[in-house]
């Protein structure tokens, strides 16, 4: 990245937001438990507010600076990168202090809060939804603690805490990678959404090296590294696939991959393909004008009445409502 864009990224984070100056004025908008459906975009339009579905892309924002952030969860995956001074954060109540250059890598469910940040303690939070996690599994070939991370991220019922500590302060090439980002939230292209999945895999690739955790993280075991296969595979062949042609391209027994997959994903194998069909059926939604019929029939569902169905149960309004809404709201460029 050339000199004039890091002088441009840099103006735009350490320009005071009209939240950051409500802060300095003692007037705070706190918040308890949980962050609501929209996050507050803070690269500039603190004033609009951006949607994080399970369909939404790849997004980023400035922790708002002159003010602490109490205890909280959410239902997507974050990263958080110091890019300047130091910021502390409590996580599963321990405290950290991290410094400029470093990533934490937090899990949805986990509670974790935010201490005072000054002027030149800058946090950028990269928030990615849950369908990352299976891109994630399909670009991770090794048994290590990252597959363990976005499995556990995948488990609805994993209840507990679950986050990793980077020490990228000298790693050039993901102060890069993050760098670009940052640059792609400010000023989008026209391929916004896949070049940010492509530079945040290549962050999440970049960093498997160099990867400190707390022992609540364990190393992966053989089971979870044949519900990685499964769960890749399904997300390929989600269309025709069945369980028992799942299993056995895995070489192994239908009822065992039904038990581990329950096990370590949290899901039946007939709720994780309608997942991913619904998910693609969103996308087509959000996306295209093809009419409703049609999508339901290309995601896998020749059944209209069931797809209504399904569709309404995952994201509570009805495909016509939910592209009628995604269509009403603003633009989330800055």
């Amino acid at each position: 990245m050339n000199d004039e864009r890091r002088k441009q990224i840099d103006e735009h984070l350490r320009k005071i937001t009209p939240s950051e100056a409500d802060n300095r004025l003692g007037i705070i908008n706190r918040f308890e438990g949980r962050l609501p459906l929209y996050v507050d975009d803070h690269f500039g339009n603190s004033n609009r507010f951006i949607p994080l579905r399970s369909d939404t892309p790849i997004l980023l924002k400035k922790n708002s600076r002159f003010r602490t952030v109490d205890e909280h969860r959410h239902d997507f995956i974050e990263i958080g990168y110091i890019y300047s001074g130091s910021v502390s954060e409590t996580i599963d109540r321990k405290n950290y202090v991290f410094h400029q250059g470093q990533m934490i890598l937090i899990d949805r469910n986990t509670a974790h809060a935010i201490g005072y940040t000054d002027e030149n303690d800058i946090l950028v939070s990269i928030l990615a939804p849950i369908k990352y996690c299976h891109s994630a599994l399909n670009r991770i070939q090794t048994d290590n603690v990252l597959l363990r991370f976005f499995l556990n991220a995948l488990n609805d019922e994993n209840k507990g805490i679950n986050y990793l500590i980077f020490n990228t302060e000298n790693q050039d090439r993901i102060q890069e990678m993050i760098l670009e980002m940052i640059y792609e939230q400010i000023f989008p292209s026209q391929n916004h959404n896949e070049i940010m999945e492509s530079l945040f895999q290549t962050v999440i690739l970049s960093a498997m090296s160099m990867i400190d955790t707390e022992p609540v993280i364990q190393n992966l075991n053989k089971s979870s590294a044949a519900a990685v296969s499964a769960v890749t595979y399904i997300d390929q062949h989600y269309k025709e696939c069945t369980l028992q042609s799942t299993a056995d391209h895995l070489g192994i027994n239908a009822a065992y991959l039904s038990t581990l997959l329950k096990k370590e994903i949290g899901k039946n194998f007939r709720d994780i393909v309608s997942e991913k069909k619904l998910r693609d059926a969103a996308e087509m939604l959000r996306t295209t004008d093809t009419p409703v019929s049609v999508i339901a029939e290309s995601a896998g569902y020749p059944n209209l009445t069931l797809f209504y169905r399904k569709f309404q149960e995952q994201y509570g309004s009805k495909p016509a409502e939910y592209r009628k809404a995604l269509k009403q709201m603003p633009d989330i460029g800055i």
